[in-house]
């Protein structure tokens, strides 16, 4: 009996409301690929990382060979302070020593791996360093104690508390890999205990050691490094060092000139961009979904009314109905993200040597298919509503849709 009861409520819904089997089907498969296409949108939309870092970088001349070890020249002593003068309180400035450990060309790729090694002060560590922490401490004042990325430690095969003065590795199609935490190159026998971890920083020491500079001696900045804090923080930058033309640069021995910060503005527009284009998206496909279910579905209605069927009863018909579709292809959508997160993680795995997960489902994707769950449902609701209680059985038999 509940079968048949089941039955009846099938009928009525694949040919009354789709007009047979065949367009129900395809209803489905397009409402399957509906959530597909948003959902890719979001993976691709989402996977690219918030730039963590300073908002500008000044470096000195490159070295002739860009993969050594050095990578630029040093700067003069009091840059630090003459760009933090020049900032007039509006932002951090740090002086970085930055060297290269080795360059790995990805397989079937022509994207490359940096391992880098920084030395930085323990203001810097501390103040721009501790929010990533990810496992561990930071390094304690004057010890011989190193930070690492996540990337870096698998890379390297590095845990929190191994001890190094040379670690040897092999990274994949390269051989032997000797590294120390040495930053003059000198390969001292000086042993730096990893004591912490760092990881989501954007890319910018997930693949990088991080050593206190007051822990080793005649090694000269290479880098510095600003962070806007202040509200004019960039006005004052484009006065001092962009609109100023003076010989600062040249006598400092500033060569390059990095400005993540242009980045960080244009990311915020393209994110509000990017989603407002999803969100029209999912506007537009509702409304053609929507528009195609009641295509000639008032002269329907009428007739099932006219014959005795309440409109309550025809409204569960079809509401259950289309929200089982709606449920269906949300979960499927979302399995098949999940592969393929699955799927391209570990291609960028096997290629890096080491596990990495650069693509994942996050909680702002869940919840915007769940709205755009949502809206398809409940705007189907509030039309059918509208439908049955104003379609009235004798002008629905002279109607076409």
């Amino acid at each position: 009996m509940i079968y048949g009861r089941y039955k009846v409520r099938y009928k009525l819904f694949s040919r009354e409301l789709f007009g047979g089997t065949n367009k129900l089907v395809l209803f489905c498969i397009v409402s399957v690929l509906v959530y597909i296409i948003v959902a890719f949108q979001l993976l691709l939309s989402t996977s690219s990382k918030s730039e963590f870092g300073p908002d500008v970088i000044f470096y000195g001349q490159p070295s002739e060979a860009w993969v050594s070890f050095e990578k630029y020249a040093d700067l003069s002593n009091d840059t630090v302070k003459k760009v933090s003068d020049k900032m007039d309180g509006t932002a951090s400035v740090y002086g970085l020593v930055e060297r290269n450990i080795i360059t790995v060309q990805r397989e079937n790729s022509l994207e490359n791996i940096t391992y880098t090694m920084y030395g930085g002060t323990q203001d810097f560590i501390k103040l721009q360093l501790e929010t990533y922490l990810q496992e561990g401490r930071l390094p304690a004042d004057g010890a011989n104690e190193v930070l690492v990325g996540g990337y870096f430690a698998k890379a390297f095969e590095l845990q929190i508390g191994d001890t190094v003065s040379v670690k040897t590795v092999n990274l994949t199609n390269l051989g032997q890999i000797d590294i120390s935490f040495d930053l003059s190159g000198k390969n001292s026998s000086d042993k730096y205990t990893v004591v912490g971890i760092i990881g989501n920083t954007g890319g910018y020491f997930e693949y990088s050691a991080i050593v206190p500079l007051e822990t080793q001696s005649d090694v000269g900045i290479n880098s510095v490094w600003i962070y806007f804090t202040g509200e004019t923080a960039s006005e004052q930058y484009v006065s001092e060092f962009v609109n100023d033309k003076t010989s600062f640069f040249a006598n400092s021995g500033i060569s390059v000139t990095a400005e993540p910060f242009q980045n960080k503005n244009t990311g915020i527009l393209s994110t509000v961009l990017s989603s407002g284009y999803i969100f029209f998206i999912v506007i537009v496909l509702s409304y053609l979904m929507i528009s195609y279910i009641f295509k000639g579905v008032s002269r329907k209605l009428g007739v099932l009314k006219a014959i005795g069927v309440s409109g309550l009863y025809i409204f569960k018909c079809y509401f259950i109905g289309v929200m089982l579709i709606q449920v269906v292809s949300y979960l499927l959508s979302m399995l098949l993200l999940v592969i393929t997160c699955r799927y391209l993680n570990n291609m960028i795995s096997d290629a890096y040597g080491y596990v990495v997960s650069i693509y994942s489902i996050n909680i702002e994707m869940v919840v915007f298919l769940g709205l755009m769950f949502l809206i398809m449902v409940g705007s189907f609701g509030i039309c059918l509503y509208s439908k049955i209680n104003y379609t009235k059985p004798k002008e629905a038999m002279n109607m076409k849709g």
